[in-house]
């Protein structure tokens, strides 16, 4: 069945082809609005890309329960189909590591309720793409039930931003400022991208409208920026995420030794800070789904 090769050749080129396309007319975009509408043609783009992923699957699947069998022939060309198919899964795959959720300023301010602002160096976030991130728990379940009996350290696992957000949804919608012409797609909260003639005047804006401002401290600059903007706007709904307590001496020499008060504290990994009726209160977490939850429990409770 030669006409599916030639089909997925034919399919593979032009996924490459346009999704190479849209990530060149974001890495040109001018403005916010721009970038935005791209990427709602992207998930248009994607849509299509899966339903007819889909229709190619089936027939290559009732092909293979008729010929699989028969003979030596056809089995050898069924494996060849087989692998047309497998290509094209993983063009298919490529297409999913394009941000299509975010947002512009000015139809955020239009349509929104109280919500968390989450604040970060763009160089924390994590671009592991939605299958990748299926792909390893799965892994993880098999190695738990089936496989070694050895369980991951809870101290040990990284930050997620997907399941931070994903926990913090009982309470409060998660957004965050998105690098308007950033091309891959980091997990979690929802983007909001600005113009670069304007970001502070934005960030400022998002930092005193939001409820609660989460940030996740590090010693870059904008991070930096950051910290000191939410301390002059709005210090009382500031919460310090300290994921990685070894850069708070790096950011203490950074800011000249004027460390806001509430990171003047007995710092230790995973320590989550915030004030309440004017007190500073630490609340410890672990990384993962179970931890941010039980964290949140006790922040809202």
């Amino acid at each position: 069945m030669l006409e599916v090769i030639i089909v997925c050749a034919i399919f593979g080129l032009v996924i490459y082809l346009l999704g190479r396309r849209f990530k060149q007319r974001i890495s040109k975009a001018d403005n916010s609005e721009d970038a935005v509408r791209i990427r709602k043609y992207f998930r248009g783009y994607r849509i299509v890309v899966k339903v007819l992923f889909v229709i190619i699957m089936l027939f290559e699947i009732e092909y293979l329960a008729e010929v699989w069998f028969q003979s030596f022939d056809n089995s050898y060309l069924a494996f060849r189909n087989i692998m047309s198919v497998v290509i094209l899964g993983m063009l298919v795959y490529s297409t999913m590591t394009l941000p299509i959720s975010g947002t512009t300023i000015t139809k955020f301010k239009k349509h929104h309720n109280q919500y968390a602002l989450y604040l970060r160096g763009f160089s924390t976030d994590d671009y592991t793409p939605v299958m990748e991130v299926q792909a390893e728990k799965l892994r993880s379940i098999k190695n738990g039930t089936f496989g070694s009996s050895k369980r991951e350290d809870p101290q040990q696992k990284p930050f997620s931003e997907r399941e931070f957000q994903k926990a913090l949804s009982k309470y409060l919608p998660l957004y965050s400022v998105g690098m308007t012409k950033e091309l891959e797609s980091p997990e979690g909260s929802t983007r909001i991208y600005l113009d670069d003639g304007t970001w502070q005047e934005d960030v400022s804006y998002l930092i005193k409208d939001a409820k609660y401002i989460f940030i996740r401290v590090n010693s870059s600059d904008n991070c930096i920026w950051e910290i000191v903007k939410s301390q002059e706007i709005a210090p009382d709904k500031v919460v310090y995420i300290i994921d990685d307590e070894t850069v708070i001496p790096e950011l203490y020499t950074k800011l000249d030794g004027q460390l806001p008060d509430g990171l003047r504290l007995g710092i230790s990994k995973h320590t989550l800070i915030m004030k309440s009726q004017g007190v500073f209160i630490e609340h410890s977490y672990f990384n993962g789904k179970k931890g941010y939850e039980n964290l949140f429990k006790d922040i809202f409770k």
